[in-house]
């Protein structure tokens, strides 16, 4: 489990703003544990940096927009990958013409895989039984926020 210190009511000097000011987010303890059940390759401190972030999501209390939705999201893997936007193109050299160049340098593209998963509840349904659009675009929203983090 993921806890933020302090009460949970939010503090105005860290709950959002419009107008231009910089939001400091409370800081989020990540027990060891808490990583053990994520899979992938990357590592553990990137692994801790999105369980923050991901804590953040609902760090405004029970009674804020989307909080029993994403207190129930968890993170599964967390991935370095080669990026699947770029090809690695064959080995190739300048021509005969220039015998001592050799294969051209091509940079390696990584990207980080994120997974998470949620178990649909009632609270996320619509009235005809499906996963509610808005639910849809809130999980979309804050869970591809999440693999931004830096």
């Amino acid at each position: 489990m993921v806890t933020t210190p302090g009460p949970s009511s939010p503090n105005p000097a860290t709950a959002p703003s419009r107008g231009g000011r910089q939001v400091h987010l409370p800081q989020v303890y990540v027990p060891p544990d808490a990583l053990v059940n994520i899979k992938g390759n990357a590592p553990h401190k990137v692994k801790e940096a999105l369980i923050r972030r991901l804590a953040q999501i609902h760090r405004l209390g029970p009674n804020s927009f989307g909080y029993a939705i994403s207190a129930r999201v968890r993170v599964t893997e967390v991935s370095i990958v080669p990026s699947s936007s770029w090809s690695s193109p064959a080995s190739s050299t300048h021509g005969d013409d220039d015998p001592g160049s050799g294969p051209e340098f091509v940079p390696v593209v990584v990207e980080c895989r994120v997974v998470c998963e949620t178990k649909v509840m009632q609270d996320m349904l619509a009235l005809d039984g499906t996963l509610h659009q808005g639910c849809i675009s809130f999980l979309i929203d804050e869970l591809s926020r999440v693999s931004y983090t830096r």
